[in-house]
């Protein structure tokens, strides 16, 4: 049982955390606005980590969908050897846990984005489309790293094939019904972690944004 417990961190919590991190290390390295108002040589560097940043993202958010690894292990427990005592108190809380710090990194790295343009003088309104866009982005991404299997690094590698299985897939229903489920628990969790953290990030977590 101890090695189901430990195979789910060596075999892909641990990575799958780890790229979950990358987008909330990057936020508070970039946005910051003192920065961005200094040397001229520096904001290409900028610019190529803001990129680097929202092709990470969708990384954080994706622990969500990691939620089938755990329905697949309790589902086969018997394969797993795994009982109930062990399920109830052990495995679920690793899996919450689990999606708890994911889902943390995407909005606290997200909120420090948001953050930084409000600092930089964006209009309102502006950051409140960016703010219900971008978890459209991130069903996507979730889906396309979910179905196809597709990397963070395939977006720069395979572009051209995944532009056009995007398109094969807008002419199917279960795809928008995808985006729409995951986008809905993008949205709506933010805003729920957002009351958790408000009160440690007071500053960051500023009601007005």
């Amino acid at each position: 049982m101890q090695s189901v417990f430990f195979d789910n961190i060596f075999d892909w919590m641990g990575f799958n955390l780890f790229l979950a991190f990358v987008p909330l290390v990057i936020s508070f390295i970039v946005f910051n606005k003192g920065l961005w108002e200094g040397n001229l040589i520096v904001k290409p560097f900028l610019y190529i980590l803001t990129a680097v940043f929202f092709l990470f993202l969708p990384n954080a958010p994706y622990t969500i969908s990691d939620i089938i690894h755990l329905v697949r292990q309790i589902k086969e427990y018997r394969y797993f050897k795994i009982d109930d005592v062990f399920i109830t108190t052990v495995l679920i809380p690793q899996f919450m846990v689990f999606i708890f710090l994911g889902f943390s990194c995407y909005v606290i790295s997200f909120q420090k984005f948001l953050f930084f343009l409000n600092e930089s003088g964006v209009k309102h309104k502006n950051i409140v489309f960016i703010k219900v866009i971008v978890p459209l982005f991130m069903s996507v991404g979730i889906f396309l790293g979910r179905v196809y299997r597709y990397s963070t690094w395939d977006i720069v590698t395979h572009i051209l094939l995944i532009v056009k299985v995007i398109i094969n897939e807008s002419l199917n229903l279960s795809f928008y019904i995808y985006i729409v489920y995951y986008y809905t628990i993008i949205l709506i969790g933010f805003e729920f972690f957002t009351l958790i953290y408000r009160s440690i990030f007071k500053k960051l977590f500023d009601t007005s944004i």
